[in-house]
This record gives C-alpha cells, sequence and structure tokens, in this order.
C-alpha cells in the first residue's frame, strides 16, 4: 500500500456526490462528511477514517455569527486534525469571515467529489481539487498557525470567493495565501440543467519564492447523467491536467460512475476508476471504486462507508 503515497502520485480527479438535505434551524447551516473506508492492493490492506464538516450560524447576534470547519484524518497509525473557527458579519448577499478561515477553493464553488472516488487520494492529491493551503495544514497539526480573512459574495446566478491567510509556522518563513474562485449557475440549456461553471486559483508566497495553481471547468447534469469536464495546473503536484467525469443514476439510490484523467507531469499519464454508489438511507452511502493507471503497479480498490449532510 505505500507504493501510494504521495511521491507516487501524477493524477487526481473527481465525481460529483449525491448528498442528503436535512432541516435546520432557521440560520444554521452544516455540511460535509464521516466516511470509513478499507483499501486492497496486491493482496495488502489498510484502513482510513476521514471526516469533513462546516458548521455556521451567521445570524447568530444580529448580522454577526460564527463559523467552524472541522477536517481529520486516521490512516495507518497516523491521525491528523485541523479545525478553522472563525467570525462572520453578513451584509445582503455578501459574507465577510475573520479568524481561521478556510481557503475560498475549500468550499462550494468546485465541483464537491473526491478525487476518482476515492478518500484515500483525495487525502494524498495535495491541492488537486480544492486549496494546497487546507493540506498543508492538515498534516502540519499544531506546528503553524493559521490567520485569515475571507469575502464570499452573490451576484445574481454568480458567486465569487477571495480570501487571505498567513501561515505561521513554529520554524521557518511565513506563509502568505491568496485565493479566488468563482461558479456561474445556468438553469435549463435545451436539455441540459443546472450547468455550471467555475474556476479558482490560488498563491502561495514565502520569502523569495512562490507557487500557483488554477482551475477552470463545467459541470451539470442532463436527465439521470451527472457529467463535468476541468483542466488545470498546479506548481503544487504535477503541470497541467485535464480530467472528465461522469455519472448515471440507475435508480433514486443507485449511481455508476466513471472517471478519465490525463496528466502531464514530465510525461502524459492516464489514470481511471470505475465505481458504483448506493444510498442506504438518509444520506448513508455505500461505495466502491476501482482505480488503475499508467503508473500504478496494482490496482487499488477501496469500499467506503460514508454519512453525507447538508442542512437546506
Amino acid at each position: 500500500m505505500q507504493k501510494y503515497v504521495l511521491s507516487s502520485l501524477l493524477v487526481a480527479g473527481m465525481s460529483p456526490l449525491a448528498v442528503s438535505a436535512q432541516s435546520a434551524p432557521q440560520g444554521f447551516e452544516y455540511s460535509g462528511y464521516v466516511e470509513f473506508s478499507s483499501l486492497y492492493s496486491d493482496g495488502d490492506s489498510e484502513t482510513l477514517g476521514r471526516t469533513e464538516i462546516d458548521l455556521a450560524y451567521n445570524n447568530l447576534f444580529g448580522n454577526f455569527g460564527f463559523s467552524l470547519g472541522i477536517d481529520a484524518f486516521s490512516f495507518d497509525g497516523e491521525t491528523e486534525s485541523e479545525i478553522y473557527p472563525a467570525f462572520t458579519y453578513s451584509a445582503g448577499d455578501h459574507l465577510f469571515s475573520f479568524g481561521m478561515t478556510r481557503s475560498v477553493l475549500d468550499g462550494s464553488y468546485l465541483p464537491m467529489g473526491q478525487v476518482l472516488g476515492s478518500s484515500f487520494i483525495d487525502l494524498e492529491a495535495v491541492g488537486a481539487t480544492g486549496s494546497y493551503l487546507g493540506t498543508v495544514l492538515l498534516f502540519s497539526g499544531d506546528d503553524v498557525r493559521n490567520l485569515g480573512a475571507r469575502w464570499d459574495g452573490e451576484f445574481g446566478a454568480t458567486r465569487v470567493g477571495l480570501s487571505y491567510n498567513q501561515l505561521e509556522p513554529d520554524s521557518g518563513d511565513t506563509v502568505d495565501a491568496f485565493g479566488f474562485a468563482i461558479r456561474h449557475e445556468i438553469d435549463a440549456i435545451s436539455s441540459f440543467a443546472d450547468m455550471a461553471f467555475f474556476g479558482g486559483f490560488e498563491k502561495l508566497d514565502v520569502p523569495g519564492d512562490s507557487a500557483n495553481s488554477w482551475v477552470i471547468g463545467l459541470e451539470g447534469a442532463a436527465n439521470q447523467f451527472v457529467y463535468g469536464l476541468s483542466f488545470g495546473e498546479s506548481d503544487f503536484l504535477f503541470d497541467s491536467w485535464a480530467r472528465t467525469w461522469v455519472d448515471y443514476k440507475i435508480t433514486e439510490r443507485a449511481t455508476l460512475s466513471a472517471e478519465l484523467i490525463s496528466v502531464d507531469a514530465g510525461s502524459n499519464e492516464m489514470l481511471y476508476s470505475v465505481g458504483a454508489s448506493y444510498n442506504i438511507w438518509e444520506g448513508l452511502v455505500a461505495e466502491v471504486n476501482f482505480i488503475d493507471g499508467d503508473d500504478f503497479d496494482d490496482s487499488l480498490t477501496e469500499f467506503s462507508l460514508r454519512y453525507e449532510l447538508y442542512s437546506n
């Protein structure tokens, strides 16, 4: 299983996840998941526990509120976690956050699915589908302090976010992280429904050096299909990549999925996944994904049981 550590990963992709909506008190919002996975490759097996949850009460005292993000995982004897407490101020369609804020790339602007349908590869992908900043904080533990500010705004069908975070490690240089994300929703284009265009940019600066990444793409739904296409470049993991994915909803509860990714990381590589999921009960999802590619000596099969949730 160790052949799948970060140094061997060249490619990453994602597919949208179906989630369950529950009612919540007015002004209180929550989203995220808790997941347990079993991984199998070449006769070896490992288990992975992971959670990503966001809670918010944006109008707790007038326009002032509070939010809390929680990321954590446990794998192969290692357990890490990171929290994101912040104060918020809402003004119409604009939300301002101050404290230990998330990057705007770790939010609802980009597609929300896991890389290749795998919680394990998603954890190791280092910014391929969201913020590299979030990965740095999760694996750094208490060695890095995070302070930041964030703005999220809505302009009709378009949402825009900006964030700034300053990371102060116990040793080494301070890191400045800048994030930008945008999402534009388009309803009912011909036979296509709920199409969205999205993009994101992140820049991390240290004295004398910087690293950037960007992503653009679209996702949508047509009848029983959910589909997506995206392109990006990254200084964090690989040079450039292109990804496409599709889900087919067999029934209200059962879904088939497939993804194909091409990456340029010194040489062109391909990675693919096929999977199936079943919504057992109100957001409790059982899923299996088979993953293989040019750079994998052995394929990876991942079985997951996940509870997904979000408020109305």
